[in-house]
């Protein structure tokens, strides 16, 4: 067989690998719920981010929140850890992402009490 054409082939099959993990790591992320936001906080919202991070904002100029989130550890997948962001006030984004890509579990609105 030429070089040529087991190169292309070889090319294929690891796209269509790499494609379909995508495809499949973004569906577990999508069917994730968020964690409850605190009753004090009613005002803040969480937005996860392709699958690997989050961002919060909340509608009340005084609140002060962060956002966290739930992740799958690379090293181990049958262990999970979170991710705070920093604290911020108001109509501020809090931001923050796990180490790899598509290990987005939870994700979710802390205040400071």
């Amino acid at each position: 067989m030429n070089i040529s054409v087991r190169r292309t082939l070889s090319g294929l099959c690891a796209g269509a690998l790499i494609g379909g993990a995508s495809i499949l790591g973004m569906g577990a992320t999508a069917s994730a719920a968020p964690a409850p936001t605190p009753a004090s906080h009613a005002t803040c919202t969480a937005y996860p981010v392709f699958g690997t991070g989050a961002f919060s904002q909340c509608a009340v100029p005084t609140a002060v929140h962060r956002v966290t989130v739930r992740c799958v550890a690379w090293w181990a997948p049958w262990l999970t850890y979170d991710r705070h962001g920093p604290y911020v006030s108001g109509w501020q984004q809090s931001w923050t992402s796990c180490d790899a890509p598509f290990t987005l579990r939870g994700w979710g609105v802390q205040g400071l009490h």
